[in-house]
């Protein structure tokens, strides 16, 4: 909220704060899972617009921030970089691409097939 009442103490503020760190977070999740579930899947059950959104929706929530426990930036990276090219979106999967080339793998994710 932007514009908060006056009549908020700062342990109502506090706890509106920590709502919204809580609610966005639960948004990343939930685009994430819907994400993965279209990329890990043998063939489609979404529309190929859902995954897209859902990735764009992840790299405009995560510029510039940490990812959420759980939440792969690679993997959303790839989804999108993969759909913009099937949407002929070529300068966005051309993005995609190039911040996917700029992230470092750990040694944990070397050698998985998928690569995330």
């Amino acid at each position: 909220m932007r514009n908060s009442p006056p009549e908020f103490t700062d342990t109502d503020r506090a706890a509106l704060a920590h709502f919204s760190g809580l609610y966005s977070r639960a948004e990343a999740y939930y685009a994430f899972t819907v994400m993965e579930e279209a990329v890990g899947a043998p063939f489609r059950t979404q529309d190929r617009d859902t995954t897209f959104n859902a990735a764009l929706f992840l790299v405009m929530r995560l510029a510039g921030a940490a990812p959420p426990l759980g939440v792969s930036l690679c993997a959303v990276l790839h989804a999108l970089a993969r759909t913009a090219e099937e949407k002929g979106a070529w300068k966005l999967a051309r993005f995609a691409y190039q911040r996917l080339s700029g992230l470092r793998v750990r040694a944990k994710g070397q050698g998985l097939g998928r690569g995330f």
